[in-house]
């Protein structure tokens, strides 16, 4: 419970230091298995002197100063690629947790829905929007072009949790249907305490003959293809919009979270960490790696991740008494299995943000190598 708290504490721009003192991990392990790579994260920003900072952590796509790994960057919710036409098809892939399908779907690795304080609110949006664009996409039709799909609210256990949505009655899902190109913007509400956890874009895949949409960099678009997906978080105090960031969702793809690599470092007001989710339908496996500048592993702690849990830890509690006061280096995570999804974390001077990492799976020698 402690930790629930400290990171929603964080991520609404209250009081850093009180929970940064008083919070302790619940962390458990986790895993995630891939061959691709991608890079994922997004910057943040910060409350003013004393208050905590609002994570702008996000994976795939940039974020406010975020880095991008799908091509769109800054804080719009991404543009639609030219894509090819192709003969590719729809593709299958195991189920995740909640008997949701894993494969290309889209994940928001952390999210908050709350109010905020007396002093401060914050207000959460996520935006959809179609990529399907029935101008250069002449080869399919529009009714094609549809993506249709449902979000799912998860808790950090893996429990539900009501969301209201445009003021609507709060609900632990909210469905969606975008015409080609269309934007859709959702007001997320708590409609109680305020809530840290994880969400599911599950996109729905037409496969009925002709419904493929084409080719891209080689690969068939199917489900988080077609879609984009970030959330904003606009920081008010007195009335005044003080800040606004986006964070990115990032598309699950097998064969392609074997390992995250993100830099960290300890220093005065300086901790880095790692928010992790598994998005799978059984427990898994990670061992958590911190390196020193040459490369060197200082220590290695393995770690159970629970089917469908979030958990988030700084490399002081990952690492109790066996990382130096003052240090830079790497955090790996390293699994065999799928599910994981990461995000790393940055606290400075009080604020919260998101930092880069760097996903890719398993090595091999390949033809060309020597």
């Amino acid at each position: 419970m402690l930790k629930i708290t400290r990171i929603i504490t964080m991520m609404l721009i209250i009081v850093t230091l009180t929970l940064y003192a008083s919070a302790q991990g619940m962390m458990g392990g986790s895993s995630g298995q891939g061959s691709g790579s991608a890079r994922n994260g997004a910057g943040g920003m910060g409350g003013g002197s004393g208050q905590g900072g609002m994570v702008s952590g996000g994976s795939g796509q940039g974020g406010m100063g975020g880095n991008s790994g799908q091509g769109s960057s800054g804080m719009g919710a991404g543009s639609a690629q030219g894509g090819m036409m192709g003969g590719g098809s729809s593709q299958g892939g195991m189920m995740g947790y909640g008997g949701y399908q894993l494969e290309q779907n889209l994940v928001l690795p952390m999210i908050t829905v709350g109010q905020g304080t007396n002093t401060t609110t914050f207000t959460t949006t996520l935006v959809l929007t179609n990529l399907g664009d029935a101008e250069r996409m002449g080869w399919t039709s529009p009714q094609n072009l549809l993506t249709t799909g449902t979000i799912y609210f998860f808790k950090q256990d893996g429990t539900r949790f009501p969301v209201q949505v445009n003021g609507a009655a709060a609900a632990t899902e909210y469905g969606f249907s975008l015409n080609a190109s269309e934007i859709l913007n959702l007001e997320l509400a708590s409609a109680g305490p305020d809530i840290l956890g994880w969400a599911l874009i599950d996109v729905d895949e037409n496969t009925e003959s002709g419904s493929v949409w084409g080719v891209m960099d080689g690969e068939s678009v199917i489900r988080g293809g077609r879609l984009s997906a970030t959330v904003f978080y606009s920081l008010n105090q007195a009335g005044e919009l003080l800040a606004r960031v986006g964070v990115v969702a990032s598309k699950y793809e097998s064969q392609r979270y074997l390992t995250s690599v993100l830099a960290a470092r300890l220093q005065r007001n300086v901790n880095t960490g790692v928010a992790m989710v598994n998005i799978s339908a059984q427990d898994i496996s990670v061992d958590i790696r911190l390196r020193d500048t040459q490369g060197q592993i200082l220590v290695t702690k393995t770690l159970l991740l629970k089917k469908g849990n979030q958990t988030v830890g700084f490399i002081d509690e990952l690492f109790t008494g066996a990382v130096p006061s003052e240090f830079q280096g790497a955090l790996e995570i390293v699994t065999r299995d799928e599910g994981l999804v990461t995000m790393g974390l940055l606290v400075s001077q009080g604020i919260l943000t998101s930092i880069p990492t760097y996903t890719y799976g398993q090595w091999s020698m390949g033809s060309g190598a020597n």
